[in-house]
């Protein structure tokens, strides 16, 4: 090859070869992992009820209250959440114990993921909580990351 002036010393004008560039597939994505979207949130003190809720809608969640464990279950049948959870303490007759006993034991209701949510960091209450049917369960005040944690994967 014949070497041509350029307008800077030193350098020489000389063909570029082409790169033949190969043909490579893109990369499969991974398969979407989809996180829940609506949880139904059972929760007797408003403050914290109202706060996570908070936390949650800001991150993309779909979040029901309900506030007394008398009403959970008729909720649920209402609002068909991906996740419930619900503190194990509420007022009333109905304790977040019998709502996931409740749930574990009906055919259309127990796909539903139960996470339980306690003041109480003890290991009896985790295994009773865990014998009631619960998935997960959370100590209060409760990080938002163990929450998303706690609120698993689900296919919608």
């Amino acid at each position: 090859m014949t070497a041509k002036p350029s307008g800077h010393r030193g350098i020489e004008n000389s063909p570029i070869p082409t790169a033949t560039l190969e043909q490579t597939p893109s990369p499969t994505p991974p398969p979407a992992v989809m996180r829940p979207r609506r949880v139904l949130l059972v929760e007797d003190d408003p403050d914290t009820a109202t706060g996570l809720q908070l936390l949650l809608e800001h991150r993309g969640y779909t979040v029901a209250i309900i506030l007394d464990g008398n009403s959970a279950l008729q909720a649920v049948a209402d609002f068909l959440p991906d996740v419930i959870v619900c503190d194990l303490t509420l007022a009333g007759a109905v304790d977040g114990h019998s709502i996931a006993a409740a749930l574990r034991g009906h055919p259309t209701l127990r796909s539903i993921r139960r996470v339980a949510l306690s003041g109480h960091a003890d290991e009896g209450t985790r295994q009773l909580a865990h014998a009631s049917g619960f998935d997960s369960y959370l100590v209060k005040p409760v990080a938002l990351e163990a929450l998303e944690s706690a609120l698993g994967t689900c296919s919608i």
